[in-house]
């Protein structure tokens, strides 16, 4: 008897002590799966591997401790692989999450936030790629405006995130290529431009160009300034022809250019000791300059107003450069007598006696 109960009293004690060991196990089990579903609803899926790793060596068996730590895992290696820049395998990672037998629901939440950055991710960087293709293109278009204006705005995003950064340096090269191209095309132009601007200033400047000699510039002038008389030509300057002329009371240097544009210049003043001349007055009547019979009316009707010679009319004219030479004759007998009796500056309208 008395062993029989020792021997009952040890099996009670070892039952107790394994189903203490029991107990203990269970509650380190279940303590790892609660905190890392909590981990898990945090978002802190690092911490919430550990957990269910934790519980799995308590219960190496359970496969639900296997689907959950299974799961926080594929979750993780789709972050890493979002961070090498590998977006579709991390998308297509994550698209079996949660799984659907022993599923773990607070997973859903980070996953569907996870696909959603992945699918933008891809979404930018395939834009970015075809804007830099599209770039390239008209680049052999020699469109480099366009190009430039594409690569312009493919560098002005966050090109942090392709996974091919050489993309970015080469897009870089062709900006630059393609700005120098465009300052060549913008030279030439210019200078097309210049050369265009060149041939209408000459054929303008041809145009307008009625003299090529010296014998073409005294016929000219000839032609065109009768009163000039006499002319010698004295030298050419740069396409400018330059006469001397005797011309009434005054020597006269007379230029001609090859537009037909005169210039007159009085050199030399001579003034005859037997004649004297009233002071000369004003005479506004002489000043229309348009043509040889306004001034001629002018004289006529200062004569026939002034005073000055009662019993002389007028007989003619000669005009010498600016000077016109007033010649008279006797009213009552109507000779002439061939004497100057006054002379008007045509160019001032001032008459001298």
């Amino acid at each position: 008897m008395k062993i029989k109960s020792i021997v009952l009293i040890i099996g009670v004690i070892l039952m107790c002590l394994l189903g203490a060991c029991s107990h203990s196990k269970n509650e380190a089990y279940d303590n790892a799966m609660t905190q890392g579903e909590k981990y898990v609803k945090q978002a802190n899926m690092e911490k919430a591997e550990a957990s269910f790793e934790m519980a799995l060596t308590t219960n190496k068996n359970d496969p639900r401790a296997k689907a959950y730590l299974n799961q926080v895992k594929e979750y993780n290696k789709a972050q890493e692989l979002k961070k090498e820049k590998q977006y579709e395998k991390a998308q297509k990672l994550v698209k079996g999450l949660p799984y659907k037998n022993e599923g773990l629901n607070n997973l859903e939440k980070a996953v569907n936030k996870l696909e959603s950055s992945l699918s933008g991710l891809i979404k930018e960087e395939k834009s970015m790629i075809n804007l830099y293709q599209d770039a390239k293109n008209e680049s052999e278009k020699n469109n480099y405006k366009t190009a430039n204006d594409k690569l312009e705005k493919l560098l002005k995003k966050d090109t942090s995130i392709l996974a091919d950064q050489k993309l970015i340096e080469t897009a870089e090269k062709l900006l630059n290529k393609n700005k120098a191209a465009l300052k060549q095309e913008a030279e030439k132009s210019e200078a097309t431009e210049k050369e265009q601007q060149s041939t209408k200033e000459t054929a303008k400047t041809t145009s307008k160009q009625l003299i090529n000699n010296a014998q073409e510039a005294q016929a000219y002038i000839q032609k065109n300034m009768p009163q000039a008389g006499s002319l010698t030509f004295t030298s050419e300057e740069n396409g400018i022809y330059y006469f001397s002329a005797v011309s009434g009371l005054a020597d006269w240097i007379i230029t001609v250019d090859a537009a037909g544009n005169f210039t007159e210049e009085v050199v030399s003043e001579e003034t005859s000791d037997d004649e004297e001349y009233a002071e000369s007055e004003s005479w506004s009547e002489a000043k229309i300059l348009s043509g040889e019979a306004d001034w001629i009316t002018a004289v006529e009707n200062h004569f026939a107003t002034s005073g000055y010679f009662d019993d002389v009319e007028i007989d003619s004219y000669a005009r010498r450069g600016d000077y016109v030479s007033i010649y008279g004759k006797n009213k009552a007998t109507g000779i002439a007598d061939g004497n100057e009796i006054s002379f008007v500056n045509r160019m001032t309208g001032e008459i001298s006696y």
